[in-house]
């Protein structure tokens, strides 16, 4: 029902996959019993460098060398 000033209230039959009992009930306040005592904790492991952690370090030490190789030799 939409609006509290329908008219046109539909009932459902026990049969209807719609309707829901006591049992779908109680199972969903179960559910949110059991989900409020539990914290949920996620680990990132990684260093989230696109081409990996290996690859980002060694880039790094290149690039660390190229750039002493051309201080050291302009001056």
């Amino acid at each position: 029902m939409k609006y509290k000033d329908n008219k046109d209230v539909e009932v459902l039959d026990p049969s209807d996959n719609r309707y829901k009992d006591d049992d779908y009930f109680k199972r969903e306040q179960e559910y949110r019993d059991i989900s409020e005592h539990h914290n949920t904790i996620r680990y990132h492991y990684g260093c989230g460098c696109p081409f990996g952690c290996f690859s980002s370090i060694f880039i790094s030490i290149v690039l660390s060398i190229i750039l002493t190789f051309l201080l050291n030799w302009i001056f």
